[in-house]
């Protein structure tokens, strides 16, 4: 029987390594066994395994109120008139907001920080922060679609197991 596991969901902690049991987060979707399944519930189970990135995928993907949305600047006190009040629509917004505007949020830390603060998802911060701060324009356009992409990817095939 095989069952299907998303990114980045589960360590084995050190007292479990005498067992044999290591959990490594793997990007994208990996096929595991059953025998792997049931060692890893036995582990929750018993205490020794934990989240590295306990998310609810249901609350990041939520459409957040307008005081919480992301509102494009091109600098500070310029307005784009862009704004996103969900991870989707941060991903559509992405595509049309000025280069200028997402270099100046990547460099402040405001997308990494809305993410992790707002949207509570602390996976996708980390993948946003470790983009390469030297990339411009197209590149980290590209960049940040590609990582908010995968993501919301990875949250839909976990909001469709929970079902």
């Amino acid at each position: 029987m095989i069952y299907q596991a998303t990114s980045a969901i589960y360590y084995c902690l050190e007292s479990h390594r005498s067992r044999n049991l290591y959990y490594f987060p793997i990007i994208g979707i990996l096929q595991i066994n059953s025998v792997v399944i049931e060692h890893f519930i036995e582990g929750i189970k018993m205490g020794g395994m934990r989240f590295k990135y306990d998310v609810n995928p249901e609350f990041v993907m939520r459409t957040t109120p307008d005081e919480k949305a992301f509102y494009f600047f091109w600098d500070i006190g310029r307005y784009t008139g862009i704004s996103a009040r969900s991870l989707e629509e941060f991903y559509e917004k992405i595509s049309t907001a000025p280069s200028k505007s997402l270099e100046f949020h990547f460099v402040r830390g405001d997308f990494e920080r809305w993410v992790r603060e707002v949207l509570g998802d602390s996976h996708l911060a980390d993948m946003i922060g470790s983009i390469n701060g030297s990339l411009k324009d197209k590149k980290l356009r590209a960049m940040l679609k590609m990582k908010i992409r995968r993501r919301i990817n990875q949250l839909r095939s976990l909001l469709n197991a929970q079902k």
